[in-house]
C-alpha cells in the first residue's frame, strides 16, 4: 500500500516488523507470559473509527515520524475511505490476514 506524505509516496508495509513494533506497544501478560496483541488492537480500533490508529498503522508500517503522519491523516480529505483501505489492506496482507480472520470469526461467534 504506498500513501502520498510531502509530496513522496511512502509504501506501507504490513510484515513482521510491522508485527513486531505493534506488539511492542500492545500487549498482555498472563501467568508472566507476554502475548503480543498489536494487530487485534489496530482491526478493533480501525472498526470503532479511532483516528488516532491511522497514525500508528503509518508511523509502524514504514519510517514516517508521528508528526507527518499526524498531519497526513488531519489533511485526509476522506477519512472513511483511509478506515476502509487500512482495513482491506490488514485483511489480504499475508502476515496480518490469518489474525485478521481469526478475530472475525471469533466476533461472529459471540
Amino acid at each position: 500500500m504506498v500513501i502520498e506524505i510531502d509530496g513522496k509516496d511512502i509504501e506501507l508495509k504490513f510484515g513482521l516488523k510491522f508485527i513486531h513494533e505493534l506488539d511492542k506497544e500492545h500487549f498482555i501478560v498472563r501467568e508472566g507470559m507476554k502475548y503480543g496483541t498489536g494487530v487485534q488492537y489496530v482491526f478493533s480500533n480501525l472498526l470503532m473509527r479511532n483516528p488516532l490508529i491511522l497514525v500508528d498503522i503509518i508511523t509502524n508500517a514504514s519510517a514516517v515520524s508521528k508528526a507527518k503522519a499526524e498531519r497526513f491523516v488531519e489533511e485526509c480529505e476522506d477519512i472513511e475511505a483511509l478506515f476502509e483501505d487500512f482495513l482491506e489492506r490488514l485483511e489480504t496482507a499475508p502476515m496480518t490476514k490469518l489474525q485478521i480472520k481469526a478475530i472475525k470469526s471469533s466476533l461472529a461467534e459471540n
